[in-house]
């Protein structure tokens, strides 16, 4: 009779266990995947120079986290993966998240906001908007003074 039972239980914990097959119904489940859109806006602003872009295109990949419900990657921002936890149809990213972007002439530190969010309203169009201010060096690492606001927002689809 225990062997049954005991039998019985290894059966259980092999199929119900461990797996991650049932990826839906974790936390943040219906978020992982592949979003994209064509009409991205950036916008720079708080800043001695402007720098605003309509219709960007990006993908955005949204994975289990480490050390939070999700990890969510924007193409624009490839190295920077930013953890959000989720409540109903919203994953927020988790304070104190910084990432660095840089180009052949600067580097900027970005911290984000708390504000950051994934919408995904039942039978509503998802969005995405990220907030951050920044921090503007020199390529060198010189600082420029400059500390300046962040938006990258878009409706996403998934693929």
């Amino acid at each position: 009779m225990w062997r049954k039972l005991l039998a019985l239980a290894c059966i259980v914990l092999a199929t119900g266990c461990g797996d991650g097959a049932d990826d839906a119904a974790s936390p943040g489940g219906p978020f992982l995947g592949t979003w994209a859109t064509t009409s991205a806006t950036t916008s720079v602003f708080d800043c001695p120079f402007k720098a605003d872009q309509q219709n960007v295109p990006v993908t955005y990949t949204v994975a289990k986290g480490d050390g939070a419900d999700l990890k969510i990657t924007s193409s624009l921002a490839p190295d920077c993966a930013l953890k959000a936890n989720v409540v109903g149809t919203r994953a927020t990213v988790l304070v104190n998240q910084s990432c660095q972007r840089q180009d052949a002439k600067y580097k900027d530190t970005y911290t984000y906001a708390t504000t950051s969010v994934f919408d995904m309203p039942p039978g509503g169009a998802a969005t995405i908007k990220l907030e951050a201010t920044f921090k503007r060096a020199t390529i060198d690492g010189l600082d420029t003074g400059y500390e300046c606001g962040f938006t990258e927002e878009s409706p996403v689809t998934k693929k």
